[in-house]
């Protein structure tokens, strides 16, 4: 199957199950080419900056940032826990509280 000259992949039976109820009936299916799925999300994250740099990533009641903004404050906390994390090599947790919306 072919969109737009991507060559796609059929999905795995029970997968295509979840998108059949994931998706209203009547609303185009658009597909990933495969490379784009087999990307890492920092990847896939940072081609979305360079193609749209001043785009709408993130909207909350009162604040808004572009890709470019959200991106500098990922870099900036990326930083900052290299700084913190001494020689060695460890995983990394972030906890954040939940802001609600009122």
């Amino acid at each position: 199957m072919t969109q737009d000259n991507v060559q796609l992949f059929d999905l795995p039976d029970e997968q295509a199950a979840i998108r059949a109820r994931c998706f209203h009936p009547t609303a185009p299916w658009y597909g990933f080419p495969r490379a784009a799925l087999e990307q890492s999300i920092v990847a896939r994250f940072e081609q979305m900056v360079s193609q749209f740099p001043n785009r709408l990533a993130v909207k909350q009641a009162e604040r808004q940032l572009t890709y470019t903004e959200l991106n500098g404050m990922a870099n900036g906390v990326a930083q900052a826990l290299l700084e913190q994390r001494g020689a060695g090599v460890e995983p990394i947790a972030l906890l954040f509280e939940q802001e609600h919306a009122l």
